[in-house]
């Protein structure tokens, strides 16, 4: 039977973040549509108090690596590999981001079919130094290298890395992160009831509250603009009620 395993995001379900969000709805899917396949998540952080567990399906077992802010991932995918080798013994292993991608070639090394999905060129973010850049630039390049598959989540990161990396071009693919309808229901109406807003008549946007997000932009260029009859609405939340969070924008 198939294993795979899954390593690069904070956990499921229920943490914020884009890969964990997908990483939710994607792997109980998989699982439910093949029964040949096992799905393995070594994630970095518990669940209401949970180290081992099961999520409709997916096995999850959360590792303790270091908590070194800008390096968290990256310590936490060397470990999980270890890890992966010695107990889990997977066929397939799905990294996800190019800072875990800097592992791909121990990945493949280890024995195992490394699947790799590009989220993101990460070092374009201002709040990396330059190691911080420099490693994950690195990350991208043994992707490309020595990951199996690549999986680029849109047609613009496909392009990018192809227009660095003119090379290994037919391991790479485009599959688009989407979201889930499953839970609209005819009450939707009261959520904009509650915060007066009119139907068709607001601009939504949703993300983690995070500096590299560029809301407080966002906010500056709604202000600037003319909307005035359109709401702003921001969805979102962060792991910590930093400096950013606490903004005059989101109060």
């Amino acid at each position: 039977m198939p294993h795979l395993c899954v390593i690069g995001m904070r956990g499921i379900p229920g943490f914020v973040g884009g890969i964990e969000t997908i990483c939710e709805k994607l792997y109980p899917g998989v699982v439910a549509q093949s029964s040949i396949f096992r799905v393995t998540v070594l994630s970095r952080i518990a669940f209401n108090g949970e180290t081992d567990y099961h999520f409709e399906g997916v096995r999850v077992k959360v590792l303790k690596a270091l908590k070194i802010n800008g390096i968290e991932t990256f310590i936490h995918t060397l470990v999980a590999l270890v890890y992966a080798r010695c107990f889990v013994h997977p066929t397939i292993v799905h990294l996800h981001g190019i800072g875990p991608g800097f592992f791909s070639f121990l990945s493949r090394c280890l024995g195992f079919k490394t699947i790799v999905t590009h989220h993101s060129p990460d070092y374009k973010r201002p709040k990396w130094k330059w190691h911080g850049k420099l490693i994950l630039k690195l990350g991208e390049l043994f992707t490309v290298l020595f990951a199996n598959k690549i999986v680029c989540v849109s047609k613009s990161v496909y392009d990018d890395l192809g227009a660095k990396y003119n090379f290994f071009i037919s391991k790479r693919l485009v599959i688009r992160n989407a979201g889930s309808l499953t839970n609209l229901n005819s009450s939707g109406t009261n959520a904009l009831n509650e915060l007066g807003l009119s139907n068709r008549r607001y601009i939504l946007a949703v993300g983690r509250l995070d500096k590299t997000k560029g809301f407080d932009d966002l906010i500056s260029a709604y202000k600037m603009s003319n909307c005035s009859d359109m709401k702003l609405v921001i969805v979102g939340s962060n792991y910590v009620e930093d400096s950013y969070v606490k903004l005059r924008w989101f109060n």
